[in-house]
């Protein structure tokens, strides 16, 4: 599971006014067309640096921007310093500067990277042999 599935999923299923309980199949109905575009567009994640920072960038951009909105519209406050904590994070672990997220990313040097952020331990997924 990505940060996807657990952030910007949730984030736009409240833009939508659906409080689903029943797990997180099929959640194709409950999304707006536009919505749907958006996670189709996503590119790929793969162990190339860029794809990870693209992807990441994105989908931080994105909660950042329909959360901002869904707190307003419903009187809620958005929480600015897990905001500031996450992108910090970001920022650190892919080693590119995630404070500002400008509108064209900028170009990362393509190489392989470690990602422990995104996937866990092989023992966690694996089970006991």
């Amino acid at each position: 599971m990505v940060k996807r599935d657990v952030g910007l999923v949730q984030v736009m299923l409240g833009e939508n006014g659906v409080h689903k309980t029943d797990g997180n199949k099929r959640l194709n109905r409950y999304l707006t067309a536009e919505q749907r575009a958006f996670l189709q567009a996503l590119p790929p994640l793969t162990s190339q640096r860029d794809t990870i920072v693209e992807f990441n960038r994105r989908v931080a951009a994105n909660v950042i921007r329909r959360g901002t909105a869904l707190a307003a519209a419903t009187g809620a406050s958005w929480p600015a310093d897990l905001e500031r904590a996450t992108l910090a994070y970001l920022s650190r672990h892919l080693g590119v500067d995630f404070g500002s997220l400008p509108a064209k990313p900028e170009r990362v040097r393509s190489r392989p990277v470690s990602l422990p952020i995104l996937f866990p331990p092989r023992t966690w997924w694996r089970g006991p042999r």
